[in-house]
């Protein structure tokens, strides 16, 4: 019975032990799953043995026991008859089958404990299996959530970048405008001076020949 031979291993397992030291608990929950099985496998293979080791044990201490009973009937009805001698031989008859019923007892009794240790394997081996099962599915929930999380801080970081470069091509836009304006707004001043200039200078032209004619006539040149 290897799976008994291996019971207080199983018993103790505890897949935490591995989630603690490997770096892919999903990993190791397959793998751990793999061996459950094969265990409940042999299990339920060793458990059909020992059931039927039980019976067995079980009839023939049934047997051994209704054989003591007949030989102790026959030695009450040989003494009741008179014949002690027989009624002697047939009771020690008797304590030979009791002490064949004694080890008959003992071995009904490890059957009956390899029994109990079977379905304590099963029950541990299918809880231990459905823990997993959850176990796995909650860090498959939980590693998808990682996943998405992760993509979308992927996705975030370009549109953070690009929403800060248009800022600074609109600021570039902005300076290249009010340079542009502050130019014009040079170039009309430049203008507006030059107006002003010839504007001066032709009524400075104006009044010199007023001046002049003036001046000519004083002095009565023509």
């Amino acid at each position: 019975m290897g799976i008994l031979n291996r019971f207080s291993d199983i018993m103790r397992a505890n897949v935490n032990d591995h989630l603690d030291k490997r770096a892919d608990p999903e990993k190791t929950i397959d793998e751990a799953l793999v061996k459950a099985r094969e265990d409940l496998a042999e299990v339920k293979l060793e458990t059909a043995k020992v059931m039927a080791a039980e019976k067995t044990a079980r009839s023939r201490r049934d047997d051994t026991s209704a054989r003591a009973a007949r030989e102790h009937e026959r030695a009450g009805a040989a003494l009741r008859a008179g014949d002690e001698k027989e009624a002697r031989r047939l009771l020690a008859g008797e304590a030979k089958i009791r002490e064949q019923l004694v080890a008959d007892e003992k071995s009904l009794e490890m059957a009956q404990q390899n029994t109990e240790k079977m379905r304590e394997l099963y029950n541990k081996l299918a809880t231990d299996i459905q823990d997993m099962e959850a176990r796995k599915s909650r860090i498959r929930a939980t590693m998808s959530m990682a996943d998405a999380t992760e993509r979308l801080n992927s996705a975030g970081t370009p549109k953070r970048s690009a929403s800060a470069a248009f800022e600074q091509y609109e600021d570039m836009a902005n300076r290249r405008l009010d340079e542009a304006q502050a130019r014009a707004e040079l170039n009309r001043r430049q203008e507006d001076g030059l107006d002003e200039l010839r504007e001066k200078y032709e009524t400075q032209s104006e009044e010199t020949d007023e001046a002049l004619e003036a001046l000519k006539k004083e002095f009565g040149i023509k």
